[in-house]
């Protein structure tokens, strides 16, 4: 038996969608989900979705709180292997995968593939609601929180709920005082990553957000919204809408 004929024989059960063959049934299974984006495996806890069971397992370690995975340099710790190797690159600066379209490199091929879209404007993943598309899964499983009303990261303190676990991070923060997320430049305190990073522009001079009108540039958006009042006579919440 020649390789070609072994081949087609151990590969049988082939993808309609992409040609690709596998060795057994439930493995083709495992991979149509990636075209059809179902993920039929949820978590109770938070009620994020997942394709396959060993994913759903691995991340309902998080909610464990067992952190078994200490970085050696900082201290921080994971509840996964995985995420401490990623994190240790952070140390090192070691970022071996590099966009060959502008040449930013990143510590992983994943956090590359999402950088690519960037480039390409692809938005594969679209909502069976209302249509609307996204690059990331994980944008998506976010939008669609947006038409069921579902938070399900709340707040033990006041009960209040999020779609965001960031979100809710930075809320708890709001209760306890705490800052921190500190600046480098000027050591401030603040207490989310987000709001340092809007911060640190001030040190650095990058205005993002672009009047369209005048091309005047602006650190914040809602500054940007707030000046486009002068052209368009309109409020800014209106505006944001």
């Amino acid at each position: 038996m020649d390789q070609r004929t072994y081949a087609r024989k151990r590969f049988s059960h082939i993808c309609d969608e992409c040609g690709k063959g596998f060795i057994t049934p439930s493995k083709l299974k495992r991979h149509t989900l990636a075209h059809t984006g179902e993920k039929p495996h949820m978590c109770e806890l938070c009620m994020r979705r997942f394709k396959s069971v060993d994913h759903l397992k691995r991340h309902s370690i998080i909610h464990s709180e067992v952190k078994a995975y200490n970085c050696l340099e900082c201290s921080k710790r994971f509840t996964r292997l995985d995420r401490l190797k990623a994190h240790s690159l952070i140390h090192f600066g070691n970022k071996p995968y590099e966009c060959n379209e502008c040449y930013k490199s990143f510590i992983n091929r994943s956090t590359l593939r999402r950088h690519a879209l960037i480039h390409t404007g692809e938005k594969p993943l679209m909502c069976i609601v209302c249509s609307k598309r996204f690059s990331h899964r994980t944008a998506l499983e976010r939008h669609r929180l947006t038409h069921t009303g579902e938070k399900p990261y709340v707040c033990q303190i006041c009960d209040v709920g999020f779609i965001r676990l960031d979100y809710l991070k930075t809320h708890i923060a709001s209760h306890s005082g705490e800052k921190s997320y500190v600046c480098k430049i000027c050591s401030k305190g603040f207490t989310s990553c987000g709001v340092l990073k809007k911060h640190t522009l001030i040190h650095t001079g990058v205005k993002s957000y672009k009047c369209s009108q005048c091309s005047k540039g602006f650190f914040q958006k809602f500054n940007l919204i707030r000046h486009l009042q002068s052209h368009a006579g309109q409020k800014p919440n209106q505006i944001m809408d």
